[in-house]
């Protein structure tokens, strides 16, 4: 259709096709080309950026170290000149020993007594009675083997370690080379009684009285 002349044009049929769609309405109304929809074009939806997380930030505060902490440090020492050496000082004098305080205080009562050194006895060839004791003391070589190779004297004076008197008084026991602590009987002699006769010694051991030094 139609059988004569050419074929409908696609705009004619067109005009057929939405006279059909309308209802066929009779007379003359207008008819409307239903435009065709143009398909709703679907839109590529956009990437949904992935966000960034944000950059930590660093802390300010450094972590505690750790460790063994460090050692107090030395002062370092000033420089040591050569050091002015001090003078010693001279020993002040004391007070005297006299020869008649120690007899009459250590040998008069504690030595010159019985089987000791009483002129009866004259134990070791000692004598300590008043008048004899000095002169067989001071200078005197001592009975004693022992004592005598080693070069001592009963007194020597000046040098108390180096007198047998001073030797026995100071024994803690009796030995085979040395015999016993003197005195023999009675309580042994106080300290201050020992350092009385070495001040003495010390001194010079004379008859007369002399300054008495300090003890060491």
């Amino acid at each position: 259709m139609p059988l004569n002349g050419g074929p409908l044009s696609p705009a004619d049929i067109n005009l057929v096709r939405d006279w059909i769609l309308n209802g066929a309405p009779p007379g003359e109304e207008a008819i409307s080309p239903t435009a065709t929809a143009s398909p709703t074009s679907t839109s590529t939806p956009s990437p949904t950026a992935t966000p960034i997380p944000p950059s930590a930030t660093p802390s300010m505060t450094q972590p505690p170290v750790t460790g063994t902490s460090l050692p107090t440090s030395t002062r370092t020492p000033t420089s040591t000149g050569t050091a002015t050496p001090t003078a010693t000082a001279t020993p002040t004098m004391g007070a005297a020993v006299s020869f008649a305080q120690i007899q009459d205080e250590i040998f008069t009562p504690r030595c010159a007594v019985v089987i000791c050194h009483d002129s009866a006895s004259r134990s070791g060839s000692l004598v300590l009675e008043e008048g004899a004791s000095f002169d067989d003391l001071v200078g005197v070589e001592p009975s004693t083997p022992a004592a005598r190779d080693a070069g001592m004297l009963r007194v020597d004076p000046g040098d108390p370690d180096n007198s047998f008197l001073v030797i026995k008084l100071e024994l803690p026991q009796a030995t085979i080379e040395l015999g016993s602590p003197m005195p023999l009987i009675g309580d042994r002699l106080s300290d201050s009684e020992i350092q009385l006769i070495r001040d003495w010694i010390a001194q010079g051991a004379s008859l007369t009285s002399r300054a008495r030094l300090p003890s060491h």
